[in-house]
């Protein structure tokens, strides 16, 4: 819980900044834990670049060369969040980006260009990880003075 808060915390601080600079760059996406095995590193990496595709455990788990039950065991000890929970945030904040980058883009392109099956499942992980609609948090960032 205690790393959700910092995300959110670190999320929340780009987007209001209102820079030029990129939200989260991959190295930023990927954990950055000292200690994180490679394996775990190279499957962080996969999903960060295929986020738009569709993904599932079992070819993430081939990419570490680990049965599915014994990657998402070392995902979660490494991590501290299940695979699940890393690819969608990912895919929310690639969707934060699309969405400030251009106010006019339709959710729903950007929900199928971030990875979500539909409409209806991208709004529903914005908002449990954002506190917030789509929409409200496009309105949010650009009624700021």
């Amino acid at each position: 819980m205690k790393q959700l808060d910092h995300f959110l915390q670190f999320l929340h601080e780009k987007v209001t900044s209102k820079s030029d600079e990129k939200l989260l760059t991959n190295e930023e996406t990927i954990v950055t834990r000292p200690n994180v095995s490679v394996r775990i590193h190279d499957s962080c990496q996969y999903i960060t670049d295929n986020y738009d595709k569709k993904l599932n455990l079992d070819s993430v788990a081939d990419i570490a060369c680990l049965s599915p039950e014994a990657f998402c065991r070392e995902f979660k000890k490494e991590t501290r969040m299940t695979f699940l929970d890393f690819l969608l945030r990912v895919r929310i904040v690639k969707a934060c980006e699309l969405m400030l980058a251009n106010k006019n883009t339709k959710l729903s392109d950007i929900a199928y260009s971030c990875g979500f099956g539909s409409v209806s499942s991208f709004n529903r992980a914005f908002r449990k990880l954002m506190g917030e609609t789509p929409t409200e948090y496009v309105d949010h960032y650009y009624s700021r003075p």
